[in-house]
């Protein structure tokens, strides 16, 4: 009877080990550390794009130490449709990231202002950012949000770091410290 339990026991623990796994890059992946690092959903005053309006941003940080274009991958703020915008590939100058460096998105549903204009927005009231490489189908990132605050963006506590935190002062196309 002893070893049927631990029999079922670990049945259980791999079961939950298989539902828990987060789909996504691993160590051993070139886009590894490709990372949302800071998002603003209500963006009233804090920076605005070059066509001076104060939209919604997605900042992205490149860890990999290897220059990254992200032209082909897609952003979306719905886990369940990955796919919802796939960035252009048409400008590598626009869409390349230096190793350590930024990348600001405008979430803003107005694709005609450029490349880096996604089409849609993202909501105060809280929903997610999702980064899929261009397959479609590996989630590089990923961050789900509840209710945010005008001017008050949600961040890495540094870059490329575990821990989100609120930051009153935001830091787009910057570092988090």
């Amino acid at each position: 009877m002893g070893k049927f339990v631990w029999w079922i026991f670990f049945c259980i623990l791999l079961i939950l080990l298989s539902v828990c796994h987060k789909t996504g890059v691993g160590p051993d992946h070139p886009l590894y550390g490709l990372v949302i690092n800071e998002f603003m959903a209500i963006n009233n005053s804090i920076i605005s794009d070059e066509n001076g309006e104060y939209d919604d941003w997605i900042e992205l940080f490149n860890g990999t130490g290897e220059v990254v274009d992200i032209g082909g991958m897609y952003i979306s703020d719905d886990v369940n449709n990955k796919q919802k915008w796939q960035i252009p590939k048409t400008n590598p100058t626009l869409t390349t990231i230096s190793a350590g460096g930024f990348l600001l998105i405008w979430a803003d549903r107005e694709t005609a202002q450029g490349i880096l204009h996604v089409g849609f927005k993202l909501s105060g009231s809280g929903e997610a950012v999702v980064i899929t490489d261009s397959d479609g189908k590996t989630v590089v990132d990923s961050y789900e949000f509840g209710p945010q605050t005008t001017d008050v963006s949600m961040g890495r506590q540094t870059n490329g770091a575990d821990k989100w935190i609120k930051f009153d002062n935001p830091t787009p196309g910057a570092g988090n410290y």
